[in-house]
């Protein structure tokens, strides 16, 4: 991408001392102009991009997000934010698309807000084949890809809620899921926040037998754990709060094959 300075600043053929010195400060007037936290702001085609999820911000509803901005990146294939924890990061918006996963670098803790953020994700049904209902049980099981709504993968995250917000996802994720080396702080801000997390078991994985159909539920919780079981540990300082887990799965904490850390609820509802 091409900035102002690139687009704009131009000297032909020679030049005085004189001219080229002005040249210079006027390149440099520009640059301070158009430079905010350290890089360029785009004009052109590029502005749409950045105003909607380059910076700190993640713009779930962007038509066409940038790859990457201020702690994250954005997989265009697998529709994934990644948020590395590199920087405070905003997620906002509705999608029933796009994934954000948490997986911070290093020993500090990852900074999140959900400010009015929906995110549903669906997992794709399957259908077991082979020859005896235990190989196909086995297939269905190898097939599915479970796609969870809001994951984080080690570390800890320090999650502050900013208006309504909901995590809903499918079969064996929880809405807002942890793995069992992931630690999970939630606050609000100064003027509230709720959070609505549920796991379902919609779209069961399923085989045929004796002609008849079988699914395969799975209990995942509603904050906590997925289909690998266990969580690490929950804080909850603040907030409206509604997890819902599946099945088995309990509310907040493990899933129905699994435990979760210890569970500290300090304030919220």
């Amino acid at each position: 991408m091409k900035s102002i300075f690139e687009k704009h600043i131009v000297v032909r053929g020679k030049s005085s001392g004189r001219l080229c010195s002005r040249n210079l400060a006027i390149a440099l007037a520009l640059l301070l102009v158009f430079t905010t936290g350290g890089g360029i702001f785009p004009i052109g085609p590029d502005a749409e991009a950045y105003a909607e999820g380059s910076g700190s911000t993640i713009d779930l509803a962007a038509t066409d997000p940038p790859d990457n901005g201020d702690g994250w990146d954005y997989d265009k294939i697998s529709k994934i934010y990644t948020i590395d924890g590199t920087a405070a990061v905003t997620v906002t918006g509705t999608t029933e698309a796009r994934r954000v996963v948490v997986q911070p670098e290093g020993d500090s803790p990852a900074e999140v807000t959900l400010s009015d953020a929906s995110i549903t994700a669906v997992t794709a049904a399957v259908t077991g084949q082979g020859g005896d209902p235990g190989e196909k049980k086995a297939d269905a099981l190898a097939k599915v890809k479970p796609k969870g709504a809001f994951e984080v993968k080690g570390g800890r995250l320090e999650l502050t809620l900013a208006g309504e917000n909901v995590l809903n996802s499918g079969w064996g994720c929880a809405g807002l899921q942890l793995s069992q080396e992931a630690n999970l702080v939630i606050t609000e801000d100064s003027n509230g926040g709720s959070l609505a997390a549920t796991a379902t078991n919609t779209h069961e994985p399923r085989y045929l037998s004796g002609g008849s159909t079988f699914y395969i539920p799975f209990g995942s919780a509603g904050i906590g754990g997925g289909r690998e079981g266990a969580a690490g540990d929950i804080t909850i300082n603040g907030g409206t709060i509604t997890a819902e887990g599946a099945r088995c799965g309990s509310g907040i904490g493990g899933a129905e094959e699994g435990a979760a850390g210890d569970i500290t609820i300090n304030g919220g509802t």
